[in-house]
């Protein structure tokens, strides 16, 4: 059994994929095996195919039908043998030394999560690694080294969204069956995060960054959305909600009432603050498009589950959701106060109001702004 199986799906970024490749076999892994995933059946990807085919330690899946990177992401995993699991978008890559640092670590600590930073670059950054910058949540919250920790030790955890920050002991996802919905064709990592958070598992923390994430012209995080995607993550919430009430297999919260309160207060306040800063649902919500209902009633469902209460800022992972905002939207006067009234205004469904505010105007231009730079 090697000791880490890394999972690269790919749909059109064939271009980058020979360097997702090349940033894994230069780490000097002693026992590992590489599983790239062609979820693109109209594609065979033959120069690349016959370029790579002689390494023994790269598997080639061909799926016959695309089914979106969840689908491609848990027939990686279906197929994978190691110890531990590597998730790598084609066109990320790991830094010198990265993904065996965080490998020790794991294989030291026998962790079931094995956290670690990333830094983040554009589409021409290259393994001469210029132009790259951290992650201000990794700064601030994970700049630590420790070989096990739980969930409720750091809740920062609930604020990270990508689960190719970790490496994933493949025995505890089958034992729990966490695997990616295949029924959320994009915006399906949250879900997934947030159900390996709440199951039982030890998690180790390495502070130092071990790869890095490419915003690129075309990829999924920066390509215009259209209504179908708005709805995507419209569902891509609901999923989360339904985590949280139906809770995984082997989740370790059920007789702390009090701590479940305070993981969805905090999921409230991250979906809201996500609205409003990062994914253009607020701006959905505040106009008349095909996907407008849905947005509206997504996110006055999710901002009635708990009613906004101004003492929740001084909770600790609350505090770093009000600062990305603050500090967002600064130069528009965006504060506290705003911000949990326009949770009160979604939980009582005022749109009408919330169409008409200047606020909302302003942070639908700013966000629009950032959008085009």
């Amino acid at each position: 059994m090697p000791d880490i199986s890394i999972i690269i799906p790919f749909y059109r970024e064939l271009a980058f994929v020979q360097a997702a490749l090349n940033s894994i076999l230069g780490q000097g892994l002693a026992d590992f095996e590489i599983i790239i995933v062609n979820d693109n059946p109209d594609y065979e990807a033959k120069e690349f195919l016959e370029k790579n085919v002689a390494l023994d330690c790269v598997r080639f899946i061909h799926q016959h039908t695309n089914g979106g990177l969840s689908a491609a992401r848990n027939a990686g995993i279906k197929a994978a043998t190691g110890t531990y699991l590597a998730f790598l978008d084609a066109d990320d890559y790991f830094l010198p030394g990265g993904l065996k640092a965080q490998l020790d670590l794991a294989l030291q600590s026998q962790a079931e999560l094995i956290h670690a930073p990333f830094l983040a670059g554009n589409e021409r950054v290259n393994q001469a690694h210029s132009d790259l910058t951290s992650n201000i949540i990794d700064e601030t919250c994970f700049a630590f080294d420790a070989p096990e920790k739980s969930f409720s030790q750091v809740p920062e955890l609930q604020l990270i969204v990508a689960p190719w920050k970790f490496l994933h002991r493949r025995e505890f996802m089958i034992e729990n069956g966490l695997l990616f919905d295949s029924e959320l064709r994009k915006f399906e990592d949250r879900p997934f995060v947030l159900a390996n958070l709440l199951t039982r598992s030890r998690i180790a923390f390495y502070s130092k960054p071990t790869r890095v994430w490419r915003k690129r012209t075309g990829s999924i995080s920066s390509t215009r959305k259209t209504d179908a995607d708005f709805e995507d993550m419209c569902i891509s919430i609901s999923r989360c909600f339904k985590t949280l009430d139906t809770k995984p297999a082997g989740f370790f919260h059920t007789a702390n009432i009090p701590e479940m309160n305070l993981i969805e207060m905090r999921e409230i306040m991250h979906t809201l603050s996500r609205a409003i800063g990062g994914t253009e649902l607020l701006g959905i919500a505040a106009s008349e498009r095909n996907s407008s209902e849905v947005v509206r009633k997504t996110l006055s469902a999710c901002a009635k589950r708990q009613l906004p209460n101004p003492a929740f800022a001084r909770d600790t992972v609350a505090r770093h959701t009000l600062t990305y905002l603050r500090r967002r939207f600064i130069h528009i006067g965006f504060t506290e106060a705003a911000f949990f009234q326009l949770w009160e205004d979604m939980a009582e469904q005022r749109w009408s109001k919330l169409k008409g505010s200047a606020m909302i105007s302003n942070l639908i231009a700013a966000q629009k702004a950032d959008i085009r730079h």
